[in-house]
């Protein structure tokens, strides 16, 4: 019998089993395929997720900081400058991009988009300039604004603010950036931070009579909104004690490095005169190469001396930065300091616990002086001057270090590796 289109060949047995591999072979392929596209998109996507063998470093990051008046009680000692300058000195970081704009009632730029290695003394000295809580109050429009138009090929970005967005209705302009950081910045214990304070706010259409009214909370909830929508992380509650750890854990996600690992101290009046150190030690994870070691205190008028560096295993030391022995490995070291930071990278690390010891001692500056001491300058909103009641600095004098530090100093170790 002739065969006709569409006729089962030899019997319907045959027939079924034709259908059953045409079937299994579309539904191998199809799986094929789905697993290809998600891979893609993992190596894509993944900038510091939990796997790290799917991380993509990123390489160009955008600094979004509120310079609002309500900062200069929230961060009376410019952590959030000194946070920043960690980020730019930090050893490994230095083939990084990196653009940064303040925002308050205006948004206005600190430094476009720049290669680290090759402007870090300028950029320093911007934010230096800029960072002085003299931007009114906190509008997070024209913030995410600006810093999609500055630098529209960021791959992440690090938004941190102390307060709710009292602008006008927020536009959602986040959905255009890329991977967001958010710090909600609480400050120091009675500041007048406002992240969790913020109250709900009300917005109407044309017209009181608008049955359409709606209800938003521009406060914390917002912020993790921002976090969650972006693929980002939300930080709450961050105060002056671990805002620079914080800054610190962000930089690490974004270098796909591991989550750091973090010890905390507390140096009270009686440890800094006794000269009493702090002995610490850190498991070396398996086939780990460099680690950063970075220790933070939220005190200027305080120093920190970290020493004793080495790895021990079994009882022995087996890698050090001075080695004694031809039979013990040198540990590759560059270091970074700051008033209130010292990052520590570590090359040719080996199995083993990583030790080491800090010591609290004052700074060696005899005068702190208020950093928000000097003649502001009106800052301008894309090009436009800003209003003139923005706030001036008192002229106080320099601060001596009794009068400012306090009873008990904490400090924050991290180390992350790779």
């Amino acid at each position: 019998m002739k065969q006709g289109l569409g006729q089962p060949i030899h019997g319907h047995r045959y027939s079924w089993a034709i259908t059953g591999v045409i079937g299994a072979l579309m539904v191998a392929f199809t799986f094929i395929g789905s697993m290809a596209v998600s891979n893609v998109n993992a190596k894509t996507t993944g900038k510091a997720g939990s796997d790290l063998e799917n991380c993509v470093p990123a390489q160009n990051i955008e600094a979004i900081i509120d310079d609002s008046g309500s900062m200069r009680s929230s961060d009376s000692y410019r952590l959030r400058l000194a946070a920043l300058e960690l980020l730019i000195n930090k050893p490994g970081n230095e083939r990084k991009t990196l653009g940064s704009i303040e925002f308050g009632t205006w948004a206005s730029s600190i430094f476009g988009p720049a290669l680290i290695e090759e402007d870090k003394l300028d950029l320093l000295k911007r934010l230096d300039k800029r960072i002085r809580a003299d931007n009114g109050s906190t509008n997070y429009n024209d913030a995410f604004r600006l810093a999609i138009e500055e630098n529209a090929n960021a791959d992440a970005m690090i938004f941190l603010t102390d307060g709710g967005h009292n602008g006008r209705k927020f536009e959602n302009l986040h959905k255009q950036a890329p991977e967001t950081h958010v710090i909600g910045f609480f400050g120091s214990e009675g500041s007048s931070g406002q992240v969790r304070k913020k109250p709900v706010r009300k917005h109407r259409g044309k017209g009181q009579h608008n049955p359409g009214a709606q209800y938003q909370d521009y406060g914390e909830p917002l912020l993790k909104r921002i976090a969650e929508e972006t693929m980002g992380k939300y930080y709450g509650n961050v105060t002056t004690d671990n805002l620079q750890a914080v800054f610190n854990e962000i930089d690490s996600r974004l270098n796909c490095e591991s989550k750091p690992e973090q010890i905390e101290d507390t140096f009270d009046e009686s440890d800094e005169s006794a000269g009493r150190a702090k002995h610490h030690r850190l498991a070396i994870k398996k086939g780990a190469n460099t680690a950063n070691l970075v220790v933070t205190w939220p005190d200027p008028t305080k120093s920190m001396k970290v020493s004793s560096i080495r790895i021990v295993r079994r009882g022995k030391v087996v890698a050090s930065t001075k080695p004694l022995k031809s039979t013990v490995n040198k540990l590759g070291i560059t270091k970074a300091k700051g008033m209130t930071y010292q990052a520590i990278g570590i090359k040719n690390l080996v199995p083993g616990t990583l030790r080491y010891t800090l010591k609290l001692k004052k700074a060696k500056t005899k005068n702190i002086r208020n950093p928000y001491d000097h003649t502001y300058k009106t800052k301008k909103r894309h090009g436009n001057a800003a209003p003139k009641s923005s706030p001036t600095a008192s002229s106080s004098p320099g601060i001596k270090n009794s009068e400012r530090s306090s009873s008990t100093t904490n400090v924050i170790t991290q180390l992350s590796q790779r």
